[in-house]
Formats: structure tokens, C-alpha cells, sequence
């Protein structure tokens, strides 16, 4: 009779469809919770890419318009980012070439003529998501003549 009951019992549970979407929900559930976190995690990855690139874009802008103070171009670099991490390292240095070869700005090329003076924006920043395992580094620099 035990054994009648136990079967009866086990085909009456393998038929049943209760509670079957709540078992499933619970077993795909936490892939589409991981799935959204990585999107979220990639997304913010290149979104600080984009930032990045376009307030270095904004530092170039202000050599491009006819500024020469480097300090004003670190700040219009830091009002022109919406979220600079703290750790963002900025620079702009000017550098000056005659014929590709880097030469003091203030003597004059081998040929007589002036050297060419470039000032090159850059910005370094690291990230670390939340699924990403290694810490990103996103690097910019754009020079400008």
C-alpha cells in the first residue's frame, strides 16, 4: 500500500504545473540580473570614454581659438567634464619640433626658420566596474599646432 501511495503521490507531482513559472523565474532570474549589471557596467565604461575624449576635445578648442595659458586650458578641461573622477591625472605640455625632432622652443631650427610649437591635452583615468574584473585605463591626448 506504502509503495501505491509513493507512486500515486510521484505521478501526481510529475503532472502538476503549479508553481512551475515561479521555478523558473528563480533559476533565469539571476543571468538576466548579471546580464543587466554588465550592460550597466559597459555602458558606464563608454560613457567615461566619451566624457574623457570630449573635454580633452574642449582643451584643444581653447589653443585653437588663440589661448596660450596652459593653466586655462586645465580649466576649461575640468568645466567642460561632467564627471571627473578624482583620480583623473591632466596635462598639457608644449612641445616644439623642427623637422619631427623635438628642439627647445625658444632656439631657433639648424635652417634659421622657427621651430613648430604643438601643445598636446591629455587625460588618464582608471575604471573599475562592478562585474569588470581588471581596472581599465582610459588615455586621450590630442595635439594641437
Amino acid at each position: 500500500m506504502f509503495k501505491q501511495l509513493k507512486r500515486f503521490t510521484l505521478r501526481r507531482m510529475l503532472r502538476d504545473r503549479k508553481g512551475l513559472a515561479g521555478i523558473e523565474f528563480a533559476i533565469v532570474a539571476p543571468v538576466l540580473v548579471i546580464l543587466v549589471i554588465g550592460a550597466t557596467d559597459v555602458g558606464m565604461l563608454v560613457y567615461n570614454r566619451m566624457d574623457t575624449t570630449s573635454s580633452i576635445q574642449a582643451g584643444a578648442q581653447y589653443f585653437m581659438a588663440g589661448g596660450t595659458d596652459a593653466n586655462q586650458a586645465v580649466s576649461t578641461v575640468k568645466r567642460s567634464w561632467t564627471s571627473m573622477p578624482a583620480d583623473t591625472q591632466l596635462s598639457v605640455v608644449k612641445t616644439c619640433y623642427c623637422a619631427e625632432v623635438v628642439n627647445m622652443c625658444t632656439v631657433n631650427c639648424a635652417d634659421g626658420s622657427l621651430p613648430i610649437a604643438y601643445n598636446i591635452v591629455s587625460a588618464k583615468l582608471k575604471y573599475r566596474g562592478v562585474l569588470l574584473e581588471n581596472e581599465y585605463v582610459i588615455s586621450e591626448a590630442v595635439r594641437v599646432r
